[in-house]
Parts: structure tokens; C-alpha cells; sequence
């Protein structure tokens, strides 16, 4: 069974995939549960980034499906 920090960490390592993906943050609030966006929006600082800003803009124009 695992402890809350590896539940918290499992759902950490998810919202930041899904974002990573290309899933909107309103859709990852919804599937997370969060009341708040600015709960979900914890997850974008998790977001790789080559440069300064560059989570933030997969966040506000995710890439194309194809």
C-alpha cells in the first residue's frame, strides 16, 4: 500500500504528464478533482523547460495533435 507522499506523488507525476501532453489545465482541473484552477496551476512550475516561461506557454497554447 502506498504512503499519502507516494499517493501525492503519483498524482503530482500525473497532472504534470498529462500537461506535459498537451491536456488543457481546465480539463486536468476537472479530472483532478480541484474546485480551483489555482490549485491545478500548481502543476505548471512542474512542466520541462529549456527556458525561462516555456511551461507556461505548453500550458496557454498546447501542441498540435498530428
Amino acid at each position: 500500500m502506498l504512503h499519502n507522499a507516494g499517493i501525492h506523488w503519483l498524482r503530482h507525476a500525473y497532472a504534470t504528464h498529462q500537461l506535459a501532453g498537451g491536456l488543457s489545465v481546465e480539463r486536468l482541473r476537472r479530472l483532478m478533482g480541484h474546485r480551483s484552477i489555482q490549485t491545478t496551476m500548481r502543476y505548471v512550475h512542474w512542466l520541462p523547460s529549456d527556458s525561462e516561461g516555456e511551461g507556461t506557454a505548453l500550458i496557454t497554447n498546447p501542441p498540435k495533435a498530428g
